[in-house]
């Protein structure tokens, strides 16, 4: 369930007037919160879900709110999840399923490419916040219309789904067996179907 204070800090920061995939942006952010929740994620990680991409990401440059204007965030949300939102945005994304030493896991930030070292929790809340981004983003339409977005979702479905097994494989113990069963059955979604 989304707290009062969360949603209108997110509806003063303009989250519901910005366009994101076919819908809004509090509309994409809210079902990437409630995807943590369904999957039974700790409240803090569902949280940093809500506010995933207010700091603007590598692929969504948009920021609702600057990053330094963190503890505006922090006093709302807490320090657990907003240090979680911040990171989602600061880092190469990439760096979640491509560790070489997952037991003391490094990540790179985009600003100056410099290495940060991270808690395996941490890292763990990280890839289940960047696969409920991703599965919440590549839903239809909400009216069922479909849009320009849409079009280019499918073609994007079918080029990043070798990608995305990797991403699985190598995320996978760092995935609840929530997140990993969702990740699991949107991979399939994407595999080329066989003319009936």
């Amino acid at each position: 369930m989304i707290e009062t204070q969360h949603l209108a800090l997110l509806e003063a920061l303009g989250t519901g007037g910005k366009a994101h995939s076919s819908r809004t942006l509090l509309h994409h952010l809210k079902g990437t919160h409630d995807l943590l929740e369904a999957w039974g994620n700790p409240q803090p990680v569902c949280v940093a879900g809500l506010f995933h991409s207010v700091y603007g990401t590598a692929y969504f440059r948009h920021q609702s709110i600057a990053t330094t204007q963190r503890e505006r965030v922090r006093e709302t949300i807490g320090d657990s999840a907003e240090v979680l939102a911040y990171l989602f945005c600061a880092v190469e994304r990439d760096d979640f399923f491509d560790q070489a030493h997952p037991s003391a896991p490094t990540l790179r930030l985009r600003s100056d490419g410099r290495r940060i070292a991270i808690p395996p929790t941490t890292l763990t809340a990280l890839v289940e916040i960047e696969v409920a981004n991703l599965i919440e983003q590549t839903r239809p339409s909400p009216d069922g219309r479909v849009t320009l977005y849409d079009l280019r979702n499918r073609l994007f479905r079918r080029r990043i789904t070798r990608q995305m097994q990797h991403m699985f494989q190598s995320g996978n113990q760092r995935m609840s067996a929530a997140c990993r069963t969702a990740f699991s059955d949107f991979i399939e979604s994407f595999a080329p179907r066989s003319p009936a």
